[in-house]
């Protein structure tokens, strides 16, 4: 679910940083996005290319590794 929205705000044009567990987690999240948004790609055509939305995510390993001045944090 997390993955989604990441997805969703990066595709708008949204800076986005998903803050995971571990390393492991962090390459897991990034890959479902990275799928999600060639499948979008695919389905609907997006505004950018897909290696272009993905240069705006960003994975953190902890929480407190997030911006100190995040407009919207979402917790999934």
């Amino acid at each position: 679910m997390g993955a989604g929205i990441a997805q969703s705000f990066a595709a708008a044009g949204f800076e986005v940083v998903v803050a995971e567990s571990n390393e492991q987690a962090a390459a897991a999240a990034r890959e479902r996005i990275a799928v999600g948004l060639r499948r979008a790609a695919e389905r609907d055509g997006l505004a950018e290319p897909v290696e272009a939305v993905l240069t705006r995510v960003a994975t953190v390993r902890a929480i407190d590794g997030l911006p100190a001045a995040a407009d919207l944090i979402v917790e999934a």
